[in-house]
């Protein structure tokens, strides 16, 4: 299944969960990271795009061209994330979604496999 295809199975918000079962099945969605410069200094995932919420509006078609692809939109816990959904929505994007728990959550997993590992 394309990610074309998986918008009718995704949630308007998707959890770190399930954003891990499809990178485990080998699947790297497009991720659009809206966080400031500093915070993506700081890490990031790994195959994400940067673009600061402040200049969505502007650049994001620049960079996304394709209003039909998934992009999974994430900042630190979820909040700037959901307002970046919103504004691709306004600009037309049919398959955007927004990271529940953001890069904080995100990063959970690996805190989780090392207190596994103990």
């Amino acid at each position: 299944m394309n990610a074309k295809q998986e918008d009718k199975q995704l949630p308007p918000d998707l959890t770190c969960d399930a954003l891990w079962t499809l990178e485990e099945k080998g699947e790297k969605p497009t991720i659009l990271d809206v966080r400031e410069q500093d915070e993506w200094d700081e890490g990031h995932i790994e195959y994400a795009t940067h673009l600061p919420l402040s200049k969505v509006e502007d650049e994001v078609e620049s960079i996304f061209p394709d209003k039909n692809e998934l992009v999974i939109a994430c900042c630190a816990l979820g909040g700037r994330s959901a307002q970046a959904v919103a504004k691709m929505k306004n600009l037309g994007y049919t398959n955007v979604h927004n990271l529940s728990g953001g890069y904080t959550g995100y990063c959970a997993k690996d805190e989780k496999s090392e207190e596994g590992e103990e």
